[in-house]
């Protein structure tokens, strides 16, 4: 009997491994399928974009995320908006669909209110990664040309490795990273501070 009863159980989890191993490939088909369609090249986009403003969208960008509503700037006046169902469903590798900077199309409604409809593009990005998720990266800005990383030299103590990981973070998104060094007034009596600066300064100026 007992035979039998292991016979069964064997069985049973044979079919639904099967079973499993068979839904695994069809949402990866699934997915895949849906993946094409933002496979576009860039002429594909940019008709996306055309059609969207195209459908009396309005272009603007993202100035501010509060818990309910995303404000974006459209010319001189600031909408409160929310994102599109579909937008909310997209799976991307950052944890936050929507940064400040983003350049979104958005459809206006009541007065100063509207819906986020396409995000372009971005240019570039300033991202860490998302503190339960490494996988992830939590958006902090996006679309920045420069970003200028201060230090002190003293008050609080110098740096170099944070200025560092600084730099990574700025190359890393397509950013020109510009370090200034502050307070170093408070170096006047301080020898091995000065002398720490001015290695820093010329290591770095070669870079």
């Amino acid at each position: 009997m007992s035979k039998k009863i292991d016979d069964f159980l064997n069985d049973e989890e044979d079919f639904f491994s099967h079973d499993r191993k068979e839904k695994r490939r069809e949402r990866s088909l699934s997915q895949a399928r849906d993946r094409s369609k933002y496979k576009k090249s860039d002429q594909d986009k940019k008709t996306v974009e055309e059609q969207t403003l195209q459908k009396g969208f309005l272009r603007g960008r993202v100035l501010k995320l509060n818990a309910a509503t995303i404000s974006v700037m459209v010319d001189n006046t600031v909408f409160l908006c929310s994102l599109r169902g579909a937008l909310k469903k997209e799976k991307t590798k950052q944890k936050n669909l929507i940064a400040v900077g983003d350049w979104v199309h958005i459809k206006p409604a009541l007065q100063d209110q509207g819906t986020i409809h396409y995000v372009e593009k971005r240019e570039s990005f300033l991202a860490r990664s998302d503190n339960l998720s490494r996988r992830k990266q939590q958006l902090i800005a996006v679309n920045i040309d420069q970003v200028f990383i201060v230090m002190s030299i003293i008050e609080p103590i110098f740096k170099p490795f944070l200025i560092d990981r600084y730099i990574i973070s700025a190359r890393r998104g397509n950013m020109t990273p510009i370090v200034l060094i502050n307070k170093i007034d408070l170096i006047d009596n301080d020898a091995d501070e000065k002398a720490l600066l001015n290695e820093f300064l010329k290591v770095y100026s070669s870079l």
